[in-house]
């Protein structure tokens, strides 16, 4: 998390208009990760839905109990939490 939180900062003193935008800076970041999209692929980016919007509208549904994730996948995703919370990522 530390990791990203520097490449945020190190984005947002190199461009200051990022602090405006999350989308803006969601491109700014994944470009550093070495996504590299075309002008006509960044402009339709900027007008779908968020990545957060959507996992936020997918854990609701979860929460109904009607869609369920597999067990395996909970397992891993709570493995990564114990070491991400133990330090493990810092």
């Amino acid at each position: 998390m530390k990791k990203i939180a520097n490449k945020v900062e190190m984005l947002y003193n190199a461009d200051p208009t990022l602090v405006n935008s999350d989308k803006k800076l969601l491109l700014a970041f994944w470009q550093t990760e070495g996504l590299v999209l075309t002008y006509e692929q960044e402009r339709k980016f900027m007008e779908v839905a968020t990545a957060e919007s959507i996992t936020r509208a997918a854990r609701t549904l979860r929460a109904t109990g009607n869609y369920d994730i597999d067990n395996e996948v909970i397992k891993g995703r709570t493995t990564l939490f114990r070491r991400y919370w133990g330090g493990e990522y810092q």
